[in-house]
């Protein structure tokens, strides 16, 4: 790319088209991402290898409840590399409410902050990168062994759930404003719960989206790019789109409805996907990869946008289908 990362960032947000298109990888680190140090070296030698438009930094998928007392391991069999609880701070419901304000430059918390500010000090070519921030919904039901403990406090007792997400809040918000410090241009907003399979939309409009909301209002006049991820299937697009002010949106998009071209009439930012990471990318040939990825593109009619997964990269899909990916981009209208 020989203009400047963010310079292409923002002509897409002006709807230019851009050529050659570009593209965002990202993928977990396991166990490399309980260390401020190893995460930024394995998060720069990623960029370095593939030089995505944006750096999405993945930390470790259950940072956020360490701090909480959740004691974590990896599976290696696990092929997304993110970790799992083996022990959980929620067993009832009163125990969201009992939990403590926590210190973000301590901990857990803290060992993800430093990672920025190594990734900002030690970047060879300047490119934007955003930190992962789980919407308060979503930490709420990682701090539980059953999502279903999270149902049911939301229709039996919503108020004592709610002090627990106040607190959950507080201490994203304090968080998503360090991360932005230490030299993130946003964040990587990510919900699971925003589906039709699991809430109703009222019931995230009012558990998930007033909380997401504070913490992109508390971050506005600092964050650049600011990227939601709407995790699952028969998800909420339409209500995210609408009311999240966010720059770009990443969701399973050749799994679940709406495909990327009808999500660009719902949407006026950057649609980042094209590419189903979870079955087709590890199993089908790169042919099959690229024959796909050309009709997501001719279906835009060259409207905006950045080629990506839905979600992480599995830790088994070799580099060279990567690479395939990017040459195929580089020279599809050369």
């Amino acid at each position: 790319m020989s203009k400047e990362k963010i310079e292409i960032l923002r002509a897409l947000l002006k709807g230019e088209q851009v050529e050659p298109i570009p593209f965002a990888f990202w993928r977990h680190f396991p166990r490399d991402d309980l260390s401020a140090e190893r995460l930024a070296q394995k998060q720069l030698e990623y960029l370095q290898k593939f030089d995505s438009i944006f750096m999405k930094v993945s930390p470790n998928g259950r940072y956020c409840v360490i701090d909480w007392g959740c004691e974590i391991a990896f599976d290696d069999q696990k092929l997304t590399g993110s970790a799992y609880c083996t022990k959980y701070r929620v067993a009832a419901i009163e125990d969201w409410a009992a939990l403590e304000e926590l210190d973000v430059n301590q901990g857990m918390f803290g060992e993800q902050l430093k990672a920025l500010t190594i990734i900002d000090q030690g970047m060879k070519r300047k490119t934007p990168f955003i930190e992962t921030v789980f919407n308060p919904l979503m930490v709420a039901a990682k701090l539980t062994e059953n999502r279903e403990l999270v149902l049911k406090a939301i229709r039996e007792e919503p108020g004592t759930f709610k002090e627990g997400l106040k607190i959950i809040t507080k201490v994203m918000k304090e968080f998503a404003k360090i991360s932005l410090e230490n030299g993130a241009s946003g964040i990587f907003l990510a919900t699971q719960e925003a589906t039709f399979d699991f809430l109703t939309e009222e019931e995230f409009r009012e558990f998930g989206m007033t909380f997401d909301l504070e913490i992109l209002k508390a971050i506005k006049n600092k964050a650049t790019f600011n990227v939601a991820h709407i995790h699952g299937n028969n998800i909420m697009f339409q209500l995210i789109a609408k009311h999240y002010p966010v720059q770009a949106l990443n969701w399973h998009d050749q799994l679940t409805p709406p495909p990327i071209a009808e999500a660009q009439k719902l949407f006026s930012g950057i649609i980042v996907g094209g590419i189903e990471e979870q079955e087709f990318l590890p199993k089908a040939t790169i042919d099959n990869v690229l024959e796909r990825l050309e009709k997501t593109i001719s279906s835009v009619n060259g409207r905006p946008i950045i080629i990506g997964p839905g979600c992480v990269i599995p830790l088994n899909v070799p580099d060279e289908k990567l690479t395939a990916i990017i040459s195929y981009l580089q020279q599809r209208n050369s």
